[in-house]
């Protein structure tokens, strides 16, 4: 099991789980949280408070006999998109707020996004 975090979606953090068995891990991850989980084709995406997500990658510790392998991405790159775009394209995002001046000279808002809900996009 290969235990990923993806950075933040939102408040939450996203995470993503590789594994053979997914439906089983998926059962064993919603006894941990309430929070959405979805089957891909080579795991369980999800996202969760950070305890939930700090409990869920301690089960995949546990499950691995302490062989876990860990993979970190800080989110550290981001950029501004128009909150259409990102809900579009699918993207995660932080929360929205209009597009001034000060994000256009000081976030990287382009210019014709002023007036427009945007938001920072994770990678």
């Amino acid at each position: 099991m290969i235990f990923k975090n993806t950075g933040k979606n939102g408040a939450l953090t996203a995470y993503t789980i590789e594994c053979d068995d997914a439906e089983n891990v998926r059962e064993m991850v919603k006894e941990i949280t309430t929070y959405s989980t979805f089957v891909t084709a080579t795991g369980i995406e999800g996202s969760g408070s950070r305890a939930d997500v700090q409990k869920i990658e301690a089960m995949c510790l546990k499950s691995n006999n302490n062989n876990v392998v860990k993979l970190d991405t800080p989110f550290t790159e981001r950029e501004v998109v128009s909150l259409a775009t990102a809900q579009q394209l699918g993207l995660r995002c932080g929360k929205a707020w209009v597009c001034g001046d000060i994000d256009i000279e000081t976030k990287g808002a382009h210019p014709a996004l002023e007036g427009e809900l945007i938001c920072y996009c994770y990678r």
